[in-house]
This record gives C-alpha cells, structure tokens and sequence, in this order.
C-alpha cells in the first residue's frame, strides 16, 4: 500500500513538474510572438504560434495557458488586420476558456471582453461593441483591488465609442469620468495615456461645433507625442487638429497642418492616415475651387483604399469623388459615385443603379453618420438634375432617397439614451430636412400630386417635439410592457440623478465637485443598465420603444379642425420660411425669403415686449413676414389661428403682432390664438377627461420672508427688479387669484403657508385643472433644473419643484395653468423646441396648457385669468377663452397698462377645447335665462289678472 502511494506522489509529482514545463515553453512563445508582433513581424509571430498546437504535449497544458495563447493567437491576427480571424479567437477560443478555467483572474476575463470590442469595432458591429466593452469595464469595477488607471482607459473607450455613433452627450459622460480616475490614480498616468484623452475631448468638442476648445484639446495632445518623438500618434492628432481647423474656416491653417502630418505617414509608409490626409487635402483645395487638384487626391486615396479593400475608406473617398463631379456638372457621373459609396457603406447591398436604396430595416451601415451625409447628397444630386431636364423621374428620386434618409436618422436617434444627444442630431440634420421639402414640393408643383404636399408637410412637421414626442413613446412603452416594480425602480433612479445634478449645480468646492460627479457618474451607468435589463427582459417594451413614430394622418387632421380653426406650421430654413396652413378640409402651403436678420428681430421683439411697447416698424414687419399671406389664404370665416413656431418664431408672442391690413389692431383683437409643440401632439392628446376629478386645484402663495431669504441657498438668482413682476419679491396679487378661482370653479386651494410641495405631490392626481401662482426659477442652461416655488415651512425642507422631477409624475389634469414667470420659454433646442416647464408638465400628461413667455406681472395676470376662468365655465374654447380675457383686460386697463408685457406673456399650449367642468352652480348667462324667464311669467299672470 505504501510502494502504491509512492507511486502515486511520484506520477503527481511529475504530472505537475511536467505540466509546468509545458505552461513554461507557452509562456516563453507568447513572450517571443509578442516581440515580434511589436517588431511588425506579424506572420512569424502568428507561426511561431500556431507550431505549439503540433506539439504532442499540446493537451496537457493549463487552462490558464490555454486562455493566454488564444488570446495572443487574436493580438497576432487584429494587428495582421484580420478581424474576423481576431474575433473567433478571442470571443470564441480565449474568452470562453477563461471563463472556464477556475484559475484566470478576472483582469483577464475583463481584458478578453475588451479585446473581443476592439475586433468588433474594427468590424463595424457598434451595438456589439458596446456591449463587450461595459461588461469588460462592469468586470473591472468588481475588482477588490480595481486599477484606475485601466478602469479610466476603459471608460476612455467606451467614450471614443459613443462619439463615433454620434452620442456625444454620452461621450462626454464617459471622457469626463475618465479624467476623473486619472486624477484620482495613486500612480501618474503616462503622457501618452493623458494625450489619448486630450484626442478624445477634442474629438468631441469638435463634433459639438465648438472648434477653439477642440484646438486646444488636440493641441496638448500633439505637445506631448511630439516630446516624445511618436510620429504615428503625432501625425494623428494633427490630421484631427486640421479637422477642426478646416470646419472653423480656418483653411490656411487646416493645410499647413495636414501637410505636415501627410509628411510624417508618407515617411512611415502609414497607408490608412494617408488616405485620410489625402481626403482632408482634396477638401481644403476643393474649397478653394481647384477642382482637379482636388480629384487628384481623392483618387489616389481611393486606390489605395481599393488596393488594400477598406470598405468606409473607400466609400468616403467615391463620397467626395461625387461632390467634385456636382461642381464640374457632371451629375450623372455623381450619382453613380453617391451609389458606390452606398454599397462601400452598407454590407450585402449590391445595387448599381442609382435608383435603388438599401432597405432601411434589413441594412446595418458601416458608419450611419457617413451614410446619412451620402443619401442626402445623391437625394440633391437628383434634383439638381430634375433642375436641369426637368425629368419627373429625378423629382420622385430625390424624394425617396430623403424618405430613406429619414428613416435612418429616426433609428440612429432612437437609438440615444440622453436627450443632448438627440438635440444635436436635430440641429445638424435641420438642412437635410429643408432640402427635402423643396424637393417634395418641386415635386406637387411639377405634377399637382396632394402626395407630394402631404409629403413636404410631414417632413417639415415630423421633427417638431420629437424628442418630447419619443419620450412619451417610450413611456407608454414601458406602462404596458413593464412591471409597475421595475418602472418604481426607474423612478428612484432618476429621481436620484436629478437630485445629484442639482447639487452639483450648487456646488463650488472641488472636493465635493469631485465626489458628487462620482456618485452622479454610478448612478448614470446603474439607470443605463436597468434599461439594457429593461429592452432585453421585456420584448413588449423594446417593441413600442422603438417603433417608428408616426405624424397623424393628414386627413384626420384635417376633419377634426372646425371651420373657425386654422393651424399654421412654420419651418425656419437657412434661406427660405416654409409656412403650411390647414383649414376648412385643405393644406396650402406658401414660401417666403428668410431675412437675414430673423434671429435678431425676433430678440428684439422678444426683449421689447417685456417692457415698453415694441418699436411699430419691428411689429409690422414681422407680421408682414410671418401673418400676410396666411390670413389672406384663411379668409374671413376663421377666426381661430395656432401656431407652430420653429427656430427664432418660439421667441414670440403672435397675438401682440399687428394685422397686416389693419397696424393698429393688435392680432389678438381679430383672432384667438394658441401655440402647439407639434401637429402630433396636438391632434392627439391623451383623453385624460374622468368624471371623477375635481375641477380645480390651486397653489398660490404671497410668499414670507422666510421662503424668500432661503432661495440663493437652493438656486442662483439675480436680485429683483421690481417686485411688483413675479420673479423673487413677494407676490401680492397670488393668494387672492386661487381663492378667487377656486370660489368661482369649486374645488381645492392651498394658499400661502399652506402651499407646500409635498402637498401637491400627494394631491395632484386628483384635479381636472392645476393651477400654480408662484414663482418660478429658470435655468436657461440645465432646462432640467427649472422650478416651481413652493412655501418654506422649515430650514431642510425641500420646496423646489424641479423639471426633472415632473418627468416622473403622470398627471391626470387636463389643463395646467402656470401663472409664474417664464413658464413657457427656456433653452431653445432647434427642431424640439423650448426646454421648459411647461414642456415638462406636457411630458407629465397634461395635454394643455396656459404658460408665460416672459415675467409675468403679478396683477394683470390675475386679472386675466379671472376672466379666462370666467370664459372657461361658460363653455368656451380655452384659446377664445383667452382672447375674451385679453380683450377685457383691454378694454378695462389704464393706457400705460395696456403694453404686450402686461397681457401677451400669457399663451395656451396644446388641446384648445372646452374643459368639461362639473358645474358648481349654473353659470350666470343660465341664471339670466331663468330671470327672463320668471319675468315673462309674471307679466303673463299680470296680464291675465
């Protein structure tokens, strides 16, 4: 038994000593492949490799082993620039055999997944990207002893990742937490780890627009390669720092930049920059209109893309091959070099002919960002054609490869998490969509198809509120496809993160600064993260998110608009207004020259009217602009007009405009007026009408010294100017108008002490209308932290209703009526909007409301309302009710009270009907029926006495 046991320790023994030698010689040949990997000797590397799988001993290696020999195996093939190759060995080889081996330290797992995001990168796969590369980083987290330094690289990455698709909100998120843990690291990141980053923000800035602070940015990060003689990294960054030049204008200096890095890669033989230096050479020349020069680079840029078969290379190359061919007129020629970059951009689509596009639901594109800037290019190259021959075929062409367009930037949107994102989309695709609408109306004016009207029309009114638009989509979404303890978990989640904003905001101390953008960046990948749960837990959900939103059926539309009624949608071109107009069963449409001065007048009419009476001249004008033509397309019958406004137009209060023929009427005095976000929101309100509501619900306070005094703690605010405005003084007028109100309607009232925040978040669901007089604080550059201002009762109490938390409320009101400064205007975001309170209470499910464009006086608007509730129980539309009450505040007020900043602040948003009040009593036009009619009694039993 002993000689057996003997025995048995020896063949351990030598199992082990063997089994060690074997993950010995592995190590010693990943040591030797890796030197000749960064020696550029790719094949040796690979071969050297692959001869340890013929060994017979092969088998007997560990796990361990294993996973780092696979893992080279992918290292040796992604810098042989085989992908696919890469990506089966590390995501199918080394990562799965790491994951199985009790042995592997979870870095390299970490490291494997990460690995397994580059190859996918380099394959054009983003959604699998980012999946890999945030479970490498949720990997890293878990560490006990987690690096910064690799942990801030990896979020460094996930940045770069976001700023590629063109998420660059969340780019920014990810850089910014990045340079935190490289700050925080116990040990000095490396120059070039910090010059990596420096790229990185300016890659970002530069995409924002903001070219100076990208300059700068991509400046440090050229300093700090070129002290340290690195000529490949050097020459990048000069290739990005002649990008933002050339974007700024900055041509001189975008060449003598570019110049020098194509020297750099023209010596290192790098042909992938200098096909990319030859591509940012051809555009500096091409803007200087050296046409062949400029052909002449694109074409030996494609040549090389072609030799070394690079597909987006390629595609970016026909992409500008085609923009030279437009300048010399040869737009057949263009056309087809816009369809070889669609085929170079879209994998599987094989189409030559020009007029075929690929299908947007079965087509992933290399980079959607070029795709995108392709189709609109070849949907212009067909209508300058239709321009020149006049060929009805090149019309339809143009038209459905903007329709193609659109589709794809409603996905690419859809696809981002934060609302910046999506802004900055719609601020850059704002010219693809006007050139759609001239060609879609190119298109009714050559052939008379009410098609191509419809079209041009939808286009110019899909975008408006989108983002709004989305967000309530996706709310409905995750009401019916998700379960009420999930959506409770999102709540607090996004509660938490607003409160961390707001403190931040609040806060100057670096230290905390530091901390509160830690704790602020955990909670942001936790909300991320129990959506990725939320879209692949619940398939109903991820279904109605992201289903393409539809414009309400034009038809429809147009049935529910009673003959009274006119809406009038505006799109603000760069050269061009587009103005449509539905009434009386028809859309007309008129297009005026836009002044080059829009934005200004409207500035100045916005600053006028909250003072003394606008200057004459600046009104007449702009109702000429804006008002002419459309009151002379409506006719007399209407008397109702809603405005969609769009770019500058969102500055204005339409009613205190001049009618066109009569300068001395103000518009209002004619017509009722309201304004709408968009025309989708409009026809299709919610239907929140319950016969169980109370009519009325109204918060108004006075305001004690004590609430006052304890602002500056809670938000930035300026003095007042005069109390007499609702900003920061004390409100005189505010508690009588809810008491007022509320005795007239019936219902509920908190005024004073008793208006507590807490109050209306346990109370609000249960109020057909809402109505705050108060003040308001806005915050014009995080729209989200705008607020209402509830009473003080104690020194912590919390009495801010902030935007952000309205977005987590679902109200049942169907009116909010915002009687506060400013409730109507914020931050403009172009094609969504104004950021504002009243949007938010929107978001919330209030389908109306009345809101103020500019500092509300505290007793005109009283005045006003009184008479608009007045209107309201009478049966009035909300936007006649409106008008009556201007039209009698009017009427009534002394001349130096009569100028727009006493009344046309107030403005209706959205739904225009009747509310469907529970009557407290008969209104008094019933009570006079009922007089006339006992008195006729009385003279009837007179007479017969």
């Amino acid at each position: 038994m002993r000689y057996l046991l003997f025995l048995v320790g020896l063949m351990i023994g030598y199992l082990a000593t063997a089994q060690t030698s074997i993950d010995q010689r592995f190590q010693r040949t990943i040591e030797k492949a890796d030197s000749l990997r960064r020696a550029e000797q790719f094949e040796a590397a690979r071969d050297i490799l692959l001869a340890l799988r013929e060994a017979p001993d092969f088998s007997q290696a560990s796990c361990l082993a294993l996973g780092n020999w696979y893992h080279k195996l992918g290292v040796v093939q992604y810098y042989r620039y085989a992908n696919e190759a890469a990506l089966a060995y590390w995501r199918d080889s080394a990562l799965v055999t790491r994951q199985a081996c009790a042995e592997t330290p979870p870095a390299d797992i970490a490291n494997s997944y990460y690995a397994v995001a580059l190859a996918y990168r380099d394959l054009y796969r983003t959604s699998e990207e980012r999946e890999a590369i945030l479970q490498s980083v949720q990997i890293l987290e878990q560490l006990e002893a987690p690096d910064p330094l690799d942990i801030a690289y990896k979020y460094q990455q996930v940045g770069q990742l976001f700023n590629r698709t063109g998420d660059v909100s969340r780019s920014l998120f990810y850089l910014e937490a990045a340079q935190r843990f490289y700050d925080q690291a116990e040990k000095d990141a490396s120059p070039r780890q910090l010059a990596d980053l420096y790229n990185e923000f300016g890659l970002v800035y530069t995409a924002r627009g903001r070219y100076n602070v990208a300059i700068d940015y991509l400046q440090k990060a050229a300093t700090i390669h070129e002290a340290a003689n690195e000529l490949a990294a050097l020459a990048v960054r000069l290739q990005n720092i002649s990008k933002a030049h050339f974007f700024a204008g900055r041509y001189a200096e975008a060449e003598q930049t570019i110049r020098r890095a194509f020297a750099i890669n023209e010596q290192r033989g790098a042909l992938r920059m200098l096909v990319i230096n030859y591509q940012s050479l051809g555009n500096i020349v091409k803007r200087r209109g050296q046409l062949a020069e400029a052909m002449a680079h694109f074409q030996a840029a494609l040549q090389i893309a072609k030799t070394q078969n690079w597909p987006r290379e390629q595609a970016a190359m026909f992409e500008n091959i085609g923009d030279v061919q437009i300048l010399e007129g040869q737009i057949d020629a263009a056309l087809d070099s816009y369809q070889e970059a669609i085929i170079s951009l879209v994998p599987g689509f094989t189409e030559r002919d020009p007029a075929q596009n690929p299908e947007v639901e079965q087509s992933v594109p290399l980079k959607l960002a070029d795709l995108l800037r392709v189709l609109r290019l070849k949907g212009e190259a067909y209508f300058a054609r239709y321009q020149s021959h006049q060929a009805p075929q090149d019309l339809r062409m143009a038209y459905e490869t903007f329709r193609v367009m659109d589709d794809y930037l409603v996905g690419q949107r859809q696809g981002f998490q934060v609302s910046g994102s999506k802004f900055l989309q719609l601020d850059k695709s704002k010219e693809n969509y006007e050139r759609a609408i001239q060609v879609a109306l190119a298109w009714y004016e050559a052939e008379g198809k009410a098609e191509a009207l419809e079209q041009a029309y939808n286009f110019a009114a899909k975008n408006k509120a989108i983002v709004l638009l989305e967000d309530l989509q996706d709310l409905k979404a995750k009401i019916q496809g998700v379960p009420p303890e999930v959506l409770a978990e999102e709540n607090a989640l996004r509660e938490q993160y607003s409160h961390l904003e707001r403190q931040l905001a609040r806060t100057t101390q670096d230290s905390l600064r530091r901390s509160l953008s830690g704790e602020l960046f955990s909670c942001r990948r936790s909300y991320e993260d129990l959506i990725a749960r939320m879209e692949q837990n619940y398939p109903d959900y991820y279904a109605l998110k992201y289903a393409l939103p539809q414009t309400s059926d034009l038809q429809s539309v147009l049935d529910q608009l009673p003959a009274d009624r006119a809406v009038i949608e505006y799109f603000v071109g760069e050269d061009q207004i587009y103005t449509f107009i539905l009434h009386q069963g028809e859309l007309q449409y008129h297009v005026v020259d836009r002044p080059g001065d829009l934005a200004e007048r409207c500035e100045r009419l916005y600053a006028a009217s909250q003072g003394t009476q606008p200057k004459a001249i600046e009104r007449e004008l702009m109702s000429d602009l804006l008002l002419k033509k459309v009151l002379e397309t409506i006719g007399e019958n209407v008397t109702r007009l809603t405005f969609i406004p769009d770019g500058p137009l969102l500055k204005l209060s339409f009613d205190f405009l001049p009618h066109p023929t009569q300068p001395q009427r103000f518009l209002i005095e004619d017509y009722a007026v309201s304004l709408a976000y968009s025309q989708q929101l409009l026809f299709a309100p919610e239907g929140n009408s319950s016969s169980d509501l109370v009519d009325f619900g109204g918060f108004g306070l006075e305001y004690d010294d004590f609430t006052l005094e304890g602002l500056p703690d809670y938000f930035p605010i300026e003095p007042p100017q005069d109390i007499a405005i609702r900003s920061i003084g004390k409100l005189i007028y505010s508690d009588d108008e809810v008491q007022e109100i509320a005795e007239m309607l019936g219902g509920s009232q908190w005024i004073n002490n008793e208006a507590l925040k807490s109050t209306f978040l346990s109370e609000a669901n249960r109020f057909r209308i809402l109505h705050f007089a108060m003040h308001s604080l806005l915050d014009p550059e995080q729209p989200l932290n705008s607020c209402l201002v509830f009473s003080r009762p104690t020194s912590d109490a919390d009495f801010l209703l902030y935007a952000s938390e309205l977005y987590n409320l679902q109200l049942p009101a169907e009116l909010v009526v915002l009687s506060a400064c400013n409730t109507g205007t914020g931050q403009i975001a172009e094609g969504e909007g104004i950021r504002s309170l009243a949007r938010a209470f929107a978001y919330a499910g209030a389908p109306s409301l009345v809101a103020s464009l500019w500092s509300a006086p505290d007793y005109s608007t009283k005045n006003i309302l009184l008479h608009f509730y007045q209107a309201l129980q009478e049966g009035h539309p909300k936007d006649v009710a409106l008008q009556m009450a201007k039209q009698a505040y009017l009427h009534e007020a002394a001349p130096s009270y009569q100028t727009p900043q006493y009344w046309a602040h107030l403005q209706v948003i959205g739904d225009t009907g009747g509310v469907a009040l529970n009557q407290k009593g008969m209104p008094y036009w019933q009570w006079g029926l009922v007089g006339l009619l006992l008195l006729g009694l009385i003279l009837l039993w007179r007479r017969k006495g």
